[in-house]
């Protein structure tokens, strides 16, 4: 497939969501569709769909390749702090006993 201009490969996942697991009656089928462009190491279309939630695309159109970056479009501005942030899931807090 190519989109953009870029040629994809893409790779299909399914999960079975098993009856009474969320309140349904029947299996829940989730279908998720990773459409890689090799040339830019990232994915272009991704596709996702199941019977709760429909289906969801996004897809990244108007790729620049080469393009000059100006570096200030990556400066913290004044009155700004980083902070580094851990997960509750990797700090070895426990939410639940």
């Amino acid at each position: 497939m190519s989109l953009e201009s870029f040629e994809l490969n893409g790779k299909e996942y399914s999960v079975v969501i098993p009856p009474g697991q969320v309140g349904n009656i029947k299996p829940i089928v989730h279908k998720s569709q990773i459409w890689l462009s090799e040339n830019l190491r990232l994915p272009v279309l991704t596709i996702s769909s199941d019977a709760l939630n429909g289906e969801h695309r996004q897809t990244h159109r108007n790729i620049m390749v080469g393009r000059d970056i100006n570096p200030l479009k990556f400066v913290i501005p004044d009155g700004f702090q980083v902070v580094e942030f851990v997960p509750l899931s990797q700090s070895g807090v426990q939410l639940f006993r």
